[in-house]
């Protein structure tokens, strides 16, 4: 194991749990609905869009770390519903999107997944260049790449889950 993919490995297990605990106390008839704040609905991105869309990140994680048997797939239909193209839509009669249970668990089996691979990579497999093109601008090494899509972007969609939280009157997850 390497430096780099052990520190990916931590910071990323944090932010699964920072995942988790967004979750907690979320009714599955509301996962995938738009929150209603004091005018009504608000359209932001609902759990099951962000879970959805940060399940499709850890095979992109290992496509960018040049893995050429890459385990990971995210579940059928999820790059229609959930990439980055996507429309995050209100789903009131709850057939739009899967369930929260199977978002959920598939956001955090192929994470984990995702990072006892990385954290079982040498340093030097992580300092080659991206393997996707239009990342290497951005990211020059697939060590770069992974953390930013495993770190700073899942991040990033969580808040929005924290917001929703909060329209919702659910209050800190922590």
């Amino acid at each position: 194991m390497g430096y780099t993919g052990k520190t990916i490995g931590t910071a990323g297990r944090r932010t699964l749990m920072i995942a988790q605990g967004m979750a907690r106390g979320i009714a599955a008839d509301r996962f995938a609905r738009f929150p209603i704040g004091a005018s009504g609905p608000v359209r932001t991105n609902h759990p099951a869009f962000v879970y959805g869309h940060l399940t499709l990140y850890p095979a992109r994680a290992l496509h960018c770390a040049g893995l050429e048997s890459n385990p990971l797939r995210p579940p059928e239909g999820f790059e229609d519903l959930f990439g980055p193209n996507a429309e995050c839509r209100d789903d009131a009669e709850g057939t739009l999107y899967p369930g929260m249970d199977q978002v959920k668990s598939a956001l955090y089996e192929t994470t984990e997944l995702c990072l006892e691979i990385i954290e079982g990579m040498k340093d030097e497999d992580l300092e080659t260049p991206t393997a996707i093109e239009r990342y290497r601008e951005r990211f020059p090494t697939a060590g770069e790449a992974v953390a930013f899509l495993l770190g700073a972007h899942a991040a990033f969609h969580l808040g929005q889950v924290s917001a929703w939280r909060r329209i919702e009157g659910l209050g800190p997850a922590f």
